[in-house]
Parts: structure tokens; C-alpha cells; sequence
């Protein structure tokens, strides 16, 4: 039994993680219901008519259904696509070599860090150098001639 006060497990933190996706899924879902429910409540109810005082028009049941048929699709079209986005972001353990940075992706397979997250994520690497490292690698090059204050472009 854990009683550590405070601290959340790393697979506790995942699940939560995936209910937060979830709950935007349903909440997206819910939003396409409800402009359903709209567009077929309308057409029911006659807004028009009851809003503005002209006289009522019939209901049309083959522009309502092909306006919720185009809401129904572009609702998956959404859902869908914020599933996919959301199953491209990293969770829980990444094993890293601690030497050279490599990211093991199997059973005797390891791949660069950037790459592994290139792959599995939307994110794109460009690399630069921080001040300290660029200090340390001009006093390599030239010792004893301080850095510029300029530093790494």
C-alpha cells in the first residue's frame, strides 16, 4: 500500500491524461449533438414563424436531414482528428541511455532522441548552443581569449 502523501504514480498520471481526452471527445461530441438537436428542433418548432410573425412554411425534412447528415460528418471528421492529434503525444517512460542520449525503442534497438520523438510526435528539432557550452568549447579553441558577449548565433 502506498503512503506516501502527494505523489502520484506515472501510470495514475497517464490515466488521467486519457480521461482528459475523453471528456474533450465527449464534450466535442456533445457540441454535434446539440447543433442536431437544433437544426431538427427548428425545423419542428418553426422559429421563423414563431419569432417574427409570418406565416408558418412546412417543415423541410429533406434539407433538415441533409444539414444534420453534413453536421454528423463533420462532427467525426473532429473527433476523429483530435484523437489522432492527442495519440501522437508522449506518455509515461521513455528509456534514455544516459551517455549518449539514445532512445530505446526495442529489443536491442536504440535511436537517437530526435528522431524517436520527430516520429512520435509533431515536434521538429533544430539544435543551438547555450551560453555555458558555447563558452567552454571557444576556451577549447582559443584558450585564454574570452568569449564574445554576442555568443551562440
Amino acid at each position: 500500500m502506498n503512503t506516501t502523501q502527494g505523489t502520484d504514480s506515472p501510470s495514475k498520471i497517464c490515466r488521467t491524461r486519457g480521461d482528459i481526452f475523453s471528456q474533450v471527445a465527449f464534450w466535442q461530441g456533445a457540441g454535434f449533438f446539440s447543433l442536431i438537436l437544433v437544426i431538427w428542433v427548428k425545423e419542428i418548432l418553426d422559429f421563423p414563424s414563431l419569432f417574427y410573425d409570418i406565416p408558418p412554411a412546412p417543415p423541410d425534412w429533406l434539407g433538415a436531414s441533409l444539414l444534420s447528415a453534413a453536421t454528423l460528418i463533420i462532427g467525426f471528421i473532429v473527433v476523429a482528428n483530435t484523437f489522432l492529434q492527442q495519440s501522437r503525444i508522449l506518455h509515461g517512460f521513455i528509456r534514455v541511455c544516459s551517455y549518449c542520449k539514445k532512445v530505446h525503442v526495442g529489443e536491442a534497438s536504440w535511436e537517437q532522441m530526435e528522431t524517436f520523438i520527430s516520429d512520435h510526435t509533431m515536434a521538429e528539432f533544430t539544435h543551438g548552443m547555450c551560453p555555458s557550452c558555447f563558452t567552454s568549447v571557444m576556451d577549447t579553441i582559443e584558450p585564454g581569449k574570452p568569449a564574445s558577449k554576442d555568443g551562440p548565433a
